[in-house]
């Protein structure tokens, strides 16, 4: 793609996008190389902000920080929506288990159905 491709489509520069986000411009870096964790501890994976470079200067699509923030936002493909359940806390896990331990013994949730909801742990 030519320079001038790059700037009809307004591609930002991290320094652009870190300044619209209020981040310092290595975090923003850091998204595109690295990414970023995401998922329940156990079975996390990365994403990461697309970007392209350019004459050595990294450029960042117009809509790459959307699609950035909704997939670390949302559960891993091929996960359901209803068996994932985000690691908050210990607290949080704790009344999780409790709820489930009480559908399994009260017969309204199945053993298997149960190992699924803290698989992803």
């Amino acid at each position: 793609m030519t320079q001038e491709g790059f700037q009809s489509k307004q591609y930002q520069t991290p320094r652009q996008l870190a300044d619209e986000l209020g981040k310092d411009v290595s975090a923003v870096i850091r998204w595109i190389r690295k990414g970023v964790a995401v998922g329940p501890k156990g079975s996390r994976y990365r994403v990461k902000l697309n970007a392209y470079k350019v004459g050595g200067q990294w450029r960042i699509p117009p809509d790459a920080m959307a699609d950035f923030q909704m997939a670390a936002t949302y559960p891993a493909a091929g996960q359901s929506a209803q068996n994932y359940i985000p690691h908050r806390s210990r607290s949080d896990r704790r009344g999780v288990e409790r709820a489930v331990a009480s559908l399994v013994a009260q017969g309204a949730m199945s053993k298997q159905a149960a190992a699924r909801v803290f698989k992803q742990d």
